[in-house]
């Protein structure tokens, strides 16, 4: 019995050693891919990080574009009224002239009759 018993006792150590080798090489597999889930990890923070520098400076761009048309518009709305005021002020100043070229013919031709006559 005691052969047998040796042999089990054998059987087990073996098992065991199997098993602590099958845990010993899991529990190696485990670590490199923790280590490569932080790099990738990483590298995507490294990515996130290049494209929030890249975003803000473009944001950056775009404010001064914007501020630039903004500042344009601003002053094409100053000569457009500057212009209205002189297209009204040309306006008022021909409405004058032909009022007062229209009482010119008039009274030419009231005074046309009598040196006729």
């Amino acid at each position: 019995m005691s052969s047998s018993c040796n042999n089990s006792t054998s059987d087990e150590d073996h098992q065991l050693s199997v098993i602590d080798a099958r845990k010993q090489r899991r529990m190696i597999s485990n670590r490199e891919s923790a280590r490569r889930s932080r790099m990738r990890k990483q590298k995507q923070l490294d990515e996130l990080w290049l494209q929030v520098v890249r975003l803000r400076t473009e944001n950056r761009e775009l404010i001064d574009k914007l501020n630039g048309v903004l500042e344009r518009h601003e002053l094409i709305l100053q000569e457009n009224n500057q212009l209205r005021e002189e297209a009204t002020s040309l306006h008022q100043t021909l409405q004058g002239l032909q009022v007062s070229n229209a009482f010119g013919v008039l009274n030419d031709t009231e005074e046309a009759p009598t040196k006729c006559r």
